[in-house]
């Protein structure tokens, strides 16, 4: 979708030429002849761009860019101006506006350069949107997966396995392809330049049958806590619907949860995964419901710690406090990921008779 231009200029000629243009061109356009016109259209649809003239009767261009900035801040202006008026546009730039264009203007130019300020427009969105999540999704998506493999070889190098067995072949072998996806994931954030608004992150969701992606998570942690004396218990129906989702976060929600429950519980303990569904006939139209529930006989948060990681400000994310482990971050990722999922992820963190957590995903179909 084109993003929707403004053009605000009191020549009549020269306001529908530029609409023309820029309509053939494939923009949604809209005009105006004066400041006090181009703010009651903003009231009707906030422009993405505005082609702002500065001589202009009543209030000047000088004024109306001043008012988009501070009441429109996400609106990109390009200022328009005479040879004459060459400096006063310059000193538009400090005042916010993106760029300037000298009449007369040449067709071709006028399109080259808004294409090229909205492709500067996405990236720098893209960017912010990126900044903002780094410390929570994109540098827990590398943290994240390192943490395993850190407790993968923390496991074997302690002599937990013993000799070289089928269970250290196997470990090793997940340690490698986690070592992997995390390269990838790097590889991935060194092209940021290459990054438009939608692409940033995207996940790619598939029907997938979580029974084997959570079987073979229990094998694993079936290995990480049996030096520890705990029990890792598992009850999964079968066969389970088909979930729309993206494996790997899936299956990185699953070990968030285990890593938790391994960490906090005490010796001769036990972890139980248990999985069904159920349908829900609460929105009219029945629905299937994919429904894990681990439950572990671990020491759950003191205090606030509840709080702490899940303040739904921002999704629990960006307000946890540096204090917090890694594992615990790991939940408040976990809750991120589901809901992403259209899911929920419910918690119920109980200091005498351990944790509990359910993850719901809705069924294909």
């Amino acid at each position: 979708m084109k993003e929707h231009i403004l053009i605000v200029d009191d020549e009549d000629l020269q306001r529908m030429t530029m609409r023309s243009r820029l309509e053939a061109a494939g923009f949604s356009v809209e005009i105006a002849a004066g400041g006090d016109e181009a703010f009651q259209k903003f009231k009707e649809k906030p422009a993405d761009v505005v082609l702002l003239d500065i001589r202009m009767p009543g209030m000047d261009g000088i004024q109306v860019l001043n008012r988009i900035a501070k009441e429109y801040p996400k609106t990109e202006v390009i200022m328009m101006t005479g040879f004459a008026d060459f400096m006063t546009a310059v000193e538009c730039l400090k005042n916010g506006a993106r760029d300037y264009l000298v009449k007369p203007i040449h067709p071709t130019e006028l399109v080259t350069r808004l294409n090229t300020l909205i492709r500067e427009r996405e990236l720098r969105n893209s960017l912010q949107e990126l900044q903002q999540n780094y410390s929570s999704i994109a540098l827990y998506s590398l943290l994240s997966p390192m943490h395993s493999v850190s407790s993968i070889i923390e496991h074997i190098s302690k002599g937990r396995s013993g000799p070289v067995s089928k269970e250290q072949a196997y470990l090793l072998n997940y340690a490698r392809k986690l070592g992997d996806k995390t390269i990838d994931m790097m590889r991935h954030l060194s092209g940021l330049s290459q990054l438009s608004g939608d692409a940033a992150f995207s996940q790619e969701r598939k029907l997938t049958d979580l029974v084997p992606l959570a079987e073979s998570v229990c094998v694993r942690y079936e290995i990480l806590a049996r030096p520890k004396g705990l029990k890792v218990e598992k009850s999964i129906t079968r066969p389970l619907p088909q979930v729309m989702c993206e494996p790997d976060s899936i299956v990185q929600v699953f070990n968030n949860i285990l890593d938790y429950s391994l960490e906090h519980s005490l010796s001769g303990g036990s972890i139980s995964v248990t999985g069904n569904m159920k349908t829900d006939h609460s929105e009219g139209s029945p629905r299937g419901k994919v429904i894990f529930t681990i439950k572990d006989s671990g020491i759950g948060l003191p205090g606030n710690g509840l709080t702490q990681i899940f303040n739904e400000k921002d999704n629990g994310i960006r307000e946890l406090s540096p204090d917090l482990k890694l594992t615990e971050i790991g939940l408040a990722m976990s809750k991120h990921i589901v809901e992403q999922h259209e899911g929920h992820f419910d918690v119920d963190f109980d200091t005498g008779s351990g944790n509990m957590f359910v993850v719901t995903l809705p069924a294909a179909g």
